[in-house]
């Protein structure tokens, strides 16, 4: 057999293996757009329970009220990379009156799906969507490191008496003891997006605690 014409029969195929194992770990990253829904104009209504603890006045304040989220436009950053802009209200449980809350943005894509609210940038979603996979939420912020994980992927959850067939579980390992309280845990239907968090940030020192708890539910969404 001619040595030059089998060299180049096993340099193609192993270009082909190489080209094909790329297409596989694209596609496997790709798998967790689907946990977020950036259609323009869909909305999203959640309850939310806030308790306030403030060390200053030694109180404990618990406020419940709802977020009206609205996938509002489409624009590109300095990067030309396309960024949504979600338009948030705000209104008491009781009240029908809404009133404009905030502006905030996310973005997606093949690595990851972030969000920034109050100009702090948080990594909400890592791909691909592993067990193995590990990331810091405040890699693009100065807040204390807080690494997560997937604990279920693709679980089935009832949340507020709607069920989810494929729901992404994301959380950290919680930490409670005398100085302080850390805890993350977000759910993520999928083609929805968040249908649940609980987030808990707490220190205590010198018999005073600071911190705040926030737990999101969803209750509607859709066009």
């Amino acid at each position: 057999m001619n040595i030059r014409f089998l060299f180049w029969n096993i340099l193609v195929v192993l270009l082909l293996n190489a080209c094909k194992k790329d297409i596989v770990d694209n596609s496997k990253r790709e798998i967790g757009v689907s946990y977020v829904n950036q259609s323009l104009n869909y909305t999203f209504l959640y309850q939310v329970q806030e308790i306030i603890y403030d060390d200053f006045f030694n109180t404990v304040d618990t406020f419940n009220y709802q977020i009206l989220e609205k996938n509002d436009t489409v624009f590109y950053d300095n990067l030309n990379q396309a960024v949504m802009r979600i338009e948030r209200y705000k209104r008491k449980k009781d009240s029908a009156l809404w009133n404009y809350h905030e502006t905030v943005s996310s973005r997606i894509d093949k690595y990851k799906y972030e969000r920034n609210e109050n100009n702090t940038k948080k990594v909400k979603l890592s791909f691909p969507i592993t067990f193995e996979t590990i990331w810091n939420a405040n890699t693009f912020n100065s807040n204390n490191n807080t690494l997560v994980y997937y604990s279920e992927i693709n679980a089935r959850k009832k949340i507020n008496n709607q069920t989810y067939d494929s729901v992404l579980v994301i959380k950290s390992d919680p930490i409670f003891n005398s100085v302080g309280e850390r805890y993350y845990e977000e759910f993520y239907a999928k083609h929805i997006g968040l249908i649940y968090s609980n987030i808990i940030f707490i220190e205590k020192s010198n018999n005073k605690t600071r911190g705040y708890k926030i737990k999101y539910t969803l209750i509607n969404h859709g066009f």
